[in-house]
């Protein structure tokens, strides 16, 4: 039989453990407490799974494993786009990016893509 594709969301793990008790949400890197703490449990995105889904504080969060490897993962704060939220994609845009018209960079469009946010 063949593999079928799923619409449903991906699942996620409460990882509020992971981070401090003051931690503030929002799309940010992801704390050294928290990459040291996940990546004891494993649950730290990897070569193998580039994205992960956690519950922080009940919220909704991606994870996405950066180009610089298991020290760069990023942290995205999903939100409710129904309430006009607007996503921080800046961990997919290479640090010389050019502000202005233009089409994104091939990269920036592959890993937006990878975590669900191109419509």
């Amino acid at each position: 039989m063949g593999a079928e594709l799923s619409s449903a969301p991906p699942e996620s793990f409460d990882a509020s453990f992971a981070v401090p008790e003051d931690f503030s949400h929002g799309t940010q890197a992801a704390l050294n407490m928290m990459r040291s703490r996940l990546s004891r449990w494993g649950l730290l995105p990897d070569a193998a799974q580039r994205v992960k889904t956690y519950d922080i504080h009940g919220e909704r969060y991606t994870a996405v494993l950066g180009p610089r490897g298991r020290n760069d993962v990023q942290l995205i704060h999903l939100r409710s786009p129904a309430i006009a939220d607007t996503f921080d994609v800046s961990f997919a845009v290479p640090m010389d990016f050019y502000h202005g018209p233009q089409l994104p960079p091939r990269n920036v469009a592959f890993h937006v893509g990878q975590v669900g946010l191109l419509a």
